[in-house]
């Protein structure tokens, strides 16, 4: 990690410790289905506790029977200032989120 930088892997949760520009990516598996009749699953990158709308991630199934299994991922490069924070969240999650993969590195830092 850059000095002062801080990946919590309780909470999914990266600070910032340096500013500058950052790519995070991300992928997962997303399950839907099963015994209810809808299932909807929208994932954001969050920075500072917003959610970033151009990195929502959806998946739905609306079927009587069965099951979707989607697997998906994004990669977005985001300016970061000391501190800032990104995570992925779940803003909607009736369905099942498995094998979340999360990685945050800083592309160019901010001269000071």
């Amino acid at each position: 990690l850059v000095d002062g930088a801080e990946l919590n892997i309780d909470t999914g949760t990266f600070i910032s410790g340096y500013p500058g520009s950052y790519t995070a990516t991300w992928s997962l598996i997303m399950d839907n289905g099963y015994t209810e009749v809808y299932h909807l699953n929208k994932i954001y990158l969050r920075k500072n506790g917003e959610n970033i709308p151009e990195s929502e991630l959806y998946s739905w199934y609306s079927g009587d029977t069965g099951a979707a299994y989607d697997q998906g991922g994004r990669t977005l490069v985001v300016h970061l200032d000391r501190g800032d924070t990104l995570d992925i969240y779940c803003d909607d999650c009736q369905g099942y989120i498995s094998y979340i993969t999360f990685c945050v590195s800083l592309s160019q830092f901010d001269v000071e």
